[in-house]
């Protein structure tokens, strides 16, 4: 995948995540389930950091990229309290635990491909 593919992909993410935070809470009622919201946070923003790692070449790069996006979910929550939204610090917790393992999911994802790969392709 190319550099501009991915940042759009990125880019449309991120517009999703801000749809969804920013739009009634009709779409996000699942029912009771105890911590659903913050397991929720966590996922959205795990794989927003995931994309977010393809996008640059450095990890210095990917770090200033998990800020952003870690700056961008501040927005977003403080955001919230304008439109009628409950604004939550957990949510940022949430959201900052879910950046911390797309990052960790993209480090052993880039120290095992190779091995995977070879492994897929090899003759037996």
């Amino acid at each position: 995948m190319n550099l501009a593919a991915a940042r759009f992909i990125l880019f449309s993410y991120a517009a999703l995540i801000a749809y969804l935070s920013l739009s009634s809470g009709d779409l996000q009622n699942w029912g009771d389930v105890a911590y659903l919201d913050k397991m929720q946070h966590a996922m959205a923003y795990s794989g927003f950091a995931f994309l977010g790692s393809f996008c640059v070449l450095q990890w210095r790069q990917r770090y200033y990229a998990a800020m952003v996006i870690l700056s961008f979910s501040a927005v977003i929550e403080v955001l919230q309290g304008y439109v009628g939204r409950q604004t939550s610090w957990h949510d940022l917790i949430a959201n900052t635990m879910g950046i911390l393992t797309g990052l960790l999911c993209y480090r052993i994802w880039t120290l095992y491909r190779s091995r995977w790969v070879k492994s897929l392709y090899s003759i037996r």
